[in-house]
Order: structure tokens, then C-alpha cells, then sequence
């Protein structure tokens, strides 16, 4: 199509198994000594390539997702950068020290140092996450954080809005968590235990929580039930 190179986005951005390829379009073809004959065509295919992406957001730069279904294999987010909306599927790792909304599937890890007055803010909107939660700054929950494998958490988690931690393996609080909306609220059907400071001034303990307290720095107050 006129190009010496492959455009491994077409027009979708990046995302996994994006097929690309040269083409070549026969239009008409006479033989020696023939005239000119119709129709004739042809199309001829050639350097196929199936991509996957390893993605780095840099400081200062801000990306939207618009598209369906995108895959990445690994995603940075560097301080300063942000990734506004979630991807689908991350088939790795994410590591976040910028800002974002993050959801979708993560794979492997998650981690996250990223504080709110440094001008990095991170934010979790629908995500599950199959590896460790690495967290050892500031991370907000607006939807679910759904953790399916043993994991720990070692910063400050908020829950607001209708932010959801939902533990389906042992999770282990070292850091501190604050419930702080009427609708937020700790779930799963792993052991939660809790080692750190735990504000809970609104929301709920629910859905049949095995919830386990270790720390004297546990405050209750609000006028929601408990």
C-alpha cells in the first residue's frame, strides 16, 4: 500500500495479536505481445507480523484509552505520566508511579508508590488482580479491587465512593486502610488480617468477611451501621 513500513497499529493503538502485513494489489496483467485485457487482479500478501506491546507512559504525557478490548503485556507508568482510563487486559505486570485509573485484568503485579502531594494519584476502578499488590504509597478505590492470590498491602488504601476491596486469598494489612463512603466496603472469602491502622467511619465489613484484627490502632465512628 505505498508504505516501506508496517503499521503495527492500524488505526487501533496498541493491543495484543495486532496482525499487520504487506500487501500488493494487482490491478491488471498482460502477457508479452497481449493487449490489454480485464479484469484482471490480484492481491499478494506477504511479512506478517503479530505484535505484542510493552507499554511506558512518560512524565508529562496523558493517554486516554478509546478502544475495545486492549491487551498490553506490561504497563509503566512513569511520575508525571498518567493513564486516564483502564485497559482490559494486562498480561504481566503494572507498575505505577505517575497517576491513572486502573482496571481490568491484571496478570502479574501491581505496584504502586505513587503519593497525591507529589501530583501522582492513583485510583483502582474495576480491577482483578491474579499476582501481588504491591502498594506502598497512596491508592484509591472508587470500584473493586478484587485480589485473588495471597498478597499484602504496605501503604494507605481509601476506600470512597463505592470503592470495594474484595479479598479472595489472604490478604494482609501492614499499612493502613480507611473506609470512608456508606457504599464502600471489605469483602471476600479469603482471611483478612489486619496488622496496621484501619479507619472505618462509614461502609461495611460484609458478605461473609473472615475479618482478623492484630492492631490496637483500630477506630470505628460514624453513625452507619457496623
Amino acid at each position: 500500500h505505498g508504505s516501506p513500513t508496517l503499521d503495527v497499529f492500524r488505526g487501533f493503538g496498541p493491543r495484543e495479536g495486532a496482525d499487520t502485513f504487506s500487501q500488493v494489489d494487482i490491478t491488471n496483467a498482460s502477457g508479452a505481445g497481449e493487449g490489454a485485457h480485464y479484469p484482471d487482479f490480484d492481491t499478494v500478501q506477504s511479512n506478517h507480523a503479530t505484535s505484542n506491546f510493552n507499554v511506558t507512559i512518560p512524565s508529562g504525557v496523558q493517554v486516554h484509552n478509546d478502544q475495545f478490548q486492549v491487551i498490553v503485556e506490561n504497563l509503566t507508568v512513569q511520575s508525571g505520566g498518567a493513564m486516564l482510563d483502564p485497559l482490559a487486559i494486562v498480561r504481566h505486570d503494572v507498575v505505577n508511579h505517575g497517576s491513572g485509573t486502573f482496571g481490568g485484568t491484571v496478570q502479574g503485579n501491581f505496584s504502586n508508590d505513587a503519593i497525591a502531594s507529589s501530583g501522582n494519584t492513583a485510583t483502582v476502578n474495576g480491577m482483578i488482580l491474579q499476582g501481588q499488590l504491591q502498594n506502598t504509597a497512596e491508592l484509591y478505590l472508587t470500584s473493586t479491587l478484587q485480589t485473588q492470590a495471597a498478597t499484602a498491602n504496605a501503604g494507605n488504601i481509601f476506600l470512597n465512593n463505592n470503592g470495594q476491596l474484595r479479598a479472595n486469598a489472604a490478604f494482609t494489612n501492614n499499612g493502613s486502610i480507611s473506609i470512608l463512603s456508606v457504599n464502600a466496603y471489605v469483602s471476600g472469602t479469603g482471611t483478612f488480617t489486619n496488622n496496621g491502622p484501619f479507619l472505618w467511619t462509614a461502609g461495611q465489613i460484609t458478605d461473609g468477611a473472615n475479618f482478623v484484627n492484630n492492631s490496637n490502632s483500630f477506630t470505628v465512628s460514624g453513625a452507619d451501621s457496623k
